[in-house]
C-alpha cells in the first residue's frame, strides 16, 4: 500500500506500506488484521520485517539469518520477495 501523492521507483514489499519518494513506512498491520491473518501470523510477519527491513544488517546478512529460521508461509512470502525482487528492485529501508 502506498500513501497518496507519493512516488515509487521500486516495488513495495508484501504486507508493507510506503510514503513520500521511495520511503518504506512499516507493516500494514490494519490490512493484515482485516485480511484475516491470525495474531501468530502477524507476529511472525513482524519478526521477518524487523529482521529483513528494519535492522542495521545488510540484506545478504539478514537473508542468511532468515534461512536459519523455519518460517510459516505468510512470513516466507515476505522473505522471498526480498530474496528475489523484480527487475525494478524492492524497497528495503
Amino acid at each position: 500500500m502506498t500513501q497518496g501523492n507519493c512516488g515509487m521507483t521500486s516495488d513495495v514489499p508484501p504486507y508493507c506500506f510506503a510514503h513520500e519518494i521511495n520511503q518504506l513506512s512499516g507493516l500494514n498491520t490494519v490490512g493484515l488484521t482485516r485480511g484475516g491473518f491470525s495474531q501468530d501470523e502477524r507476529r511472525e510477519i513482524g519478526a521477518a520485517y524487523a529482521l529483513l527491513l528494519n535492522s542495521e544488517t545488510t540484506r545478504v546478512e539478514a537473508l542468511v539469518r532468515a534461512d536459519e529460521i523455519a518460517w510459516e508461509p505468510a512470513a516466507a512470502k515476505l522473505i522471498e520477495a526480498v530474496r528475489h525482487p523484480s527487475p525494478k528492485g524492492i524497497l528495503t529501508r
